[in-house]
């Protein structure tokens, strides 16, 4: 019949039994209305009818429900989980502290009552105590959102403090709740170093929702990919990632909802000015209190720097691969261009041989004439691997380039085929430059052979030019060759361009068309080397090689070369003096010892001297070949020695030879020739180097230049 019964004391939501409830006789009780038997609302009750009541019932029913409201609010204030303070309002002596606050501060329940606030151990240090309480007196209420307390320990706990007085039945009574926040203030504290980590990370650390929203946008991220945080936070991931691009985060969802962590996912991202940036990025998934993925954080670090280094370091190691190979080739050229070359100059010598003994078959003649033509194809070869791996060495003498192109024009016209067309044109008045004027033929032929394989069918041209210009900054500056050959001969420079109407080059092709073995030709119609060893041959001259060409445009190579010093090198009319052998005459029995481990080479050697007018002692044995020596020195006009033999090389019969008769002029052949044997040579007084691979005019014209004009007279 009553539902709820409150005394006056309780109306203002103290949480406890208040000094004037202790008399419970005192408290009035006011009855509110309940439901009577038959579930109807009952009418209030009157004054009239609540006196009329027996006072004994009236008694017993007001004490019942006020020990039931007692002892519920009394159970509220022991197991409140915030510390409860009660205070006399005009003493300030503790009335009544709740369980929480003495096993927060450590104080008994007997050490905190009938003392006064700033009498207890955790409040006596705060100089305010007095302060707070007298302001709490006149105002009735006091709030401190931090408040340092002690426990009795001496550990210090942070605490929230609010403080209240209230009037129950006309006593005045001071109510403190006390909370502590120690776990706040270290969240706090924790949070905010996190955010100072976060916001000095030099990475990029930004949260997303699982649709890929951003969430949080740190410095970092800011620096990396241009956008602020209010320009970024709220808008899509997609933000960063370049068109046509995904977003790495959002497709990898679903690992990430099972707890995975995804880490280091190499990506590319756009910086808010449209540069493109290499990342390596770190998702992870953040998680509520219950486990499940609710966002995902992402940690992203520029490696554009690092991927261009890398790449870098890719280049370089394939320059070395690339060395490595050409050092192996060279090495290997070196070791078997002697014998390469053996046959080489067997073949040609017969074939010239052959041509004088044909005379009268002209069918005879041309097939003999394609056998020497295929055979100096195969020494060219050789020439041109040894000069790319930089083992044949260079003669660069002071000549006109004009010469060099005419040459190299007359060789190009009688193989060029009819469909195609020749322009020359060389400015007058070009500067010489210091060259080898054999490898700068080469440089030209290697270029306009490659002009024709671009030209494979139909009309085309092929157009060269000299003329000279001025290697300046401004013409330097799109050309990296030409930047480096301008830091060395910035002035004057000869260029040679040769340019043809094919079907031109694209970029990817142009990047790599001087690396040596590529090709775009199919396999058995090209090395791979004649481009690498016009570009070899170029720098070998301190000079610089550029390409230009597009698809359908046609190609055009440019050759720079620096102009030679007023005082450098020979005259300019050696070019053509060197350049053709002098002619040759008939020997008039002059006698030749010849000696080489090649049979082939001995018979052919013996047969082409005796036709020319030479007596010829030949030998394959080097202990055979100084015998005959010994036996009568005066004998021989001239040795001639192979290089590479066993047991004896070349250089120790040519030393050998000295010691039986100094003034014997003594000639090595080989197939190879460096700077070093040329060194050695020299020193174990060898007359001449002859390069068993040169044609029969030029072998015979450097016998005529080492052999007395008449045979020396003979010891009896």
């Amino acid at each position: 019949m009553f539902a709820v019964v409150q005394t006056k004391c309780l109306d203002s939501a103290i949480l406890t039994e208040c000094p004037a409830t202790r008399n419970r006789d005192s408290c009035a009780v006011r009855l509110t209305g309940g439901a009577d038997s038959a579930g109807s609302p009952s009418k209030p009750q009157t004054l009239e009818r609540e006196m009329a009541m027996k006072p004994d019932v009236l008694n017993d029913r007001a004490r019942e429900a006020l020990r039931v409201s007692e002892s519920r609010y009394r159970r509220l204030f022991e197991t409140a989980r915030d510390g409860i303070l009660l205070l006399n309002a005009d003493t300030g002596q503790i009335e009544d502290v709740n369980p929480y606050l003495i096993q927060m501060l450590g104080y008994t329940h007997a050490e905190f009552l009938g003392k006064k606030l700033w009498e207890v151990g955790a409040f006596a240090d705060i100089a305010e105590s007095k302060e707070i309480f007298a302001v709490l007196q006149e105002k009735g209420y006091v709030r401190y959102d931090d408040l340092p307390l002690k426990t009795i320990f001496g550990k210090k706990v942070d605490v929230e403090f609010v403080s209240n007085s209230y009037n129950c039945e006309g006593v005045k009574v001071i109510q403190c709740n006390i909370r502590d926040i120690s776990g706040r203030h270290d969240a706090d504290r924790v949070l905010r170093e996190f955010k100072a980590i976060v916001d000095a990370s030099d990475d990029a650390i930004v949260s997303t929702s699982l649709d890929g929203v951003i969430k949080s946008w740190n410095p970092g991220a800011e620096r990396l990919f241009g956008h602020t945080a209010d320009e970024a936070i709220g808008s899509s991931m997609m933000l960063i990632v370049p068109p046509g691009l995904p977003d790495e985060g959002t497709e990898m969802i679903a690992p990430l909802s099972g707890g995975d962590k995804v880490e280091h996912v190499e990506a590319v991202r756009r910086h808010k000015d449209g540069r493109l940036i290499d990342i390596s990025v770190t998702i992870s998934p953040i998680r509520d209190k219950c486990g499940k993925t609710i966002a995902t954080t992402r940690i992203a670090r520029d490696i554009t720097g690092y991927k261009q280094a890398a790449n870098h370091r890719i280049a370089l190691e394939e320059q070395l691969r690339e060395s490595q190979k050409m050092e192996a080739i060279g090495t290997l050229a070196g070791g078997i261009a002697h014998d390469f070359n053996n046959i080489i100059a067997a073949i040609l010598g017969n074939a010239e041989l052959a041509l004088e003994d044909t005379k009268i078959s002209p069918s005879a003649q041309t097939s003999i004439a394609e056998i020497r033509k295929a055979a100096s194809r195969g020494r060219d070869l050789v020439q041109q691997i040894l000069a790319f791996s930089r083992r044949q060495p260079t003669e660069r003498k002071r000549i006109k380039v004009d010469l060099v192109v005419f040459e190299a024009v007359r060789l190009l016209r009688a193989t060029m085929p009819a469909r195609l067309s020749l322009d020359v044109h060389c400015s007058s008045n070009v500067p010489p430059v210091m060259a080898d004027a054999t490898q700068i033929e080469q440089v030209l032929i290697n270029l306009a052979t490659n002009a024709m394989q671009a030209m494979p069918s139909g009309p085309g041209r092929i157009s060269i030019r000299l003329d000279m210009v001025m290697l300046d900054a401004a013409l330097a500056a799109g050309q990296q060759a030409l930047r480096a050959m301008h830091t060395r001969h910035a002035g004057p420079a000869v260029r040679i361009a040769v340019s043809d109407t094919g079907a031109g080059i694209g970029a990817a092709v142009r990047e790599r068309i001087f690396e040596p073995f590529f090709t775009t030709k199919p396999v058995n119609q090209s090395t791979g080397l004649g481009l690498s060893v016009v570009h070899g041959i170029v720098q070998g001259h301190e000079g610089a090689i550029t390409v230009a060409s597009e698809p359908g445009m046609g190609t055009t190579f440019m050759i720079y070369l620096p102009v030679a010093d007023d005082a450098a090198g020979a005259s300019d009319d050696d070019t053509s003096a060197a350049a053709a052998p002098p002619a040759l005459k008939p020997g008039t029995g002059q006698s030749v010892l010849y000696l080489d481990d090649d049979d082939s080479l001995v018979f052919l050697v013996k047969r082409l001297l005796e036709r020319r007018g030479y007596r010829v002692s030949a030998y394959t044995d080097a202990k055979e070949a100084l015998a005959a020596l010994r036996a009568d020195s005066t004998a021989f006009d001239l040795v001639v020695t192979d290089y590479n033999m066993p047991g004896m090389s070349g250089l120790d019969v040519a030393r050998e030879v000295r010691t039986i008769r100094a003034d014997l002029p003594v000639a090595v052949a080989t197939g190879f020739v460096d700077e070093a044997l040329r060194v050695q040579a020299g020193d174990a007084g060898v007359r001449e180097l002859i390069f068993k691979a040169d044609d029969v005019e030029i072998f015979c014209a450097t016998l005529q230049r080492l052999l007395p004009p008449h045979s020396l007279p003979k010891s009896p």
